[in-house]
């Protein structure tokens, strides 16, 4: 009886999760004749600690009067407790979240730039550094690295690396995995792919991401950074 409440309630959960990605993170992308027009730059922020990436994602977003965009984004963020952790329910739980987050991002990139907390690489490259904990992992030329065709590839992707013992904050990739993530990230590597380290503070990582997105993007978007005044908040999008 236990066993059969408690599959129930995984699939209701599941079911949840299916009915919010098609009704609401999907019902507005669905009623758009072309889904990836980016008119806007649409920049992705990974790296191997989860608090230090987010105040880098927050701060170029201000610098570039862009929007922040969380992922999961909020049409599934409510999903997230009911998965456990290290259960295959919630691998493809956040494997879903990265679709989500595309979709939003997506609409977002007509209004405004987009900087984007965590992505499919931070996802790719924990399963596999998860997945070969101890073991060879995949060369370069292996199709894992390869970047899905129907999901929306940011313009630039910073891997911030945050050094052991800069940061007093606790949300590091697990030390049995960090040499395989790292590893991971240098197969991944391609021309929209730049590693950032914060072992000079935050302030000189953000510089240094200031000065490859102006190099990098001129010629397609206004990348003028400096003293940029933020978006005003009504005429952002509302973060789905």
């Amino acid at each position: 009886m236990y066993s059969t409440q408690k599959n129930t309630q995984k699939n209701a959960a599941v079911q949840k999760v299916i009915y919010d990605f098609n009704h609401v993170c999907l019902g507005y992308k669905r009623r758009q004749p072309k889904i990836y027009q980016k008119q806007q730059p649409f920049i992705a922020i990974e790296g191997n600690h989860r608090t230090s990436r987010k105040i880098i994602a927050r701060r170029l977003a201000r610098k570039i009067g862009g929007s922040f965009l969380q992922n999961p984004p909020n049409c599934l963020i409510g999903h997230r407790a009911n998965f456990p952790y290290g259960s295959v329910l919630r691998r493809a739980y956040f494997g879903l979240s990265v679709y989500a987050a595309a979709c939003v991002a997506s609409r977002m990139l007509t209004r405004t730039p987009v900087v984007l907390n965590g992505y499919w690489l931070d996802q790719t490259a924990f399963t596999i550094s998860r997945a070969y904990t101890g073991l060879d992992i995949p060369p370069k030329d292996s199709p894992m690295y390869k970047w899905p065709p129907d999901l929306l590839k940011p313009d630039l992707t910073f891997y911030v690396d945050c050094p052991e013992g800069i940061h007093n904050i606790s949300t590091r990739v697990p030390d049995i995995w960090k040499k395989s993530y790292r590893q991971v990230y240098s197969n991944m590597k391609d021309d929209s792919l730049f590693e950032i380290s914060t072992s000079q503070g935050f302030a000189s990582a953000l510089e240094m991401i200031d000065n490859i997105i102006v190099e990098k993007l001129s010629d397609q978007f206004d990348m003028t950074l400096t003293e940029r005044p933020p978006r005003n908040p009504r005429n952002r999008m509302p973060y789905i």
